[in-house]
């Protein structure tokens, strides 16, 4: 049989695996249309708290606005309320997250985040001790996890994340730190 579709069209085998090839190729692509389709009821916005700072002693807000089920937007407004030795007293960042994980907006994300600095330092150039004001540029980079409870109302969410960033200038300190335990609401 195979012989005598040979000899009657050459073409016969390149156009039935053309055919099988588009055939796989749109039921794969179904599968990932199925796979990266949004919700119809995506919640696009969060509120977080960051708990750990709190208990340090501060106050540190995020909100983050939800682009698409693998990216966000957001920002961070942090207040030391403690007047200790911490070389920074508030910060205002802008951040962007990537995902990684599985359902929207959850697992493993790496962010980056720029922003302002401000805060005291202490100034040995004088025979006397004197705190020194400053206000820096930021830019920073995190690494973290997105834990997400769902409801239909306000759905729960935790992030953990870990990271540094630079100041600029450096006369004051070159690093510091993008920490926290957050928890909030996605609604």
């Amino acid at each position: 049989m195979a012989m005598y579709l040979k000899s009657r069209c050459p073409h016969w085998g390149k156009k039935i695996t053309l055919l099988a090839l588009l055939l796989i190729l749109s039921w794969q692509t179904n599968v990932w249309a199925s796979e990266i389709k949004e919700p119809e009821t995506f919640k696009r916005h969060e509120i977080k708290l960051d708990v750990a700072y709190l208990l340090y002693g501060g106050a540190k807000v995020e909100y983050e606005f939800l682009l698409t089920p693998w990216s966000s937007i957001g920002a961070v407004g942090l207040i030391d309320l403690n007047s200790g030795y911490r070389y920074y007293k508030t910060q205002a960042l802008g951040l962007y997250r990537l995902y990684f994980g599985k359902k929207p907006n959850t697992g493993l994300f790496i962010e980056g985040n720029i922003g302002v600095t401000t805060g005291s330092y202490d100034d040995y150039y004088w025979a006397w001790d004197r705190k020194e004001n400053y206000t820096a540029f930021s830019v920073g980079i995190a690494l973290g996890w997105k834990f997400y409870i769902p409801h239909p109302q306000s759905s729960v969410v935790l992030d953990i994340f870990v990271g540094a960033g630079r100041l600029f200038p450096e006369d004051y300190y070159k690093i510091y730190p993008r920490v926290g335990i957050c928890i909030g609401m996605r609604f």
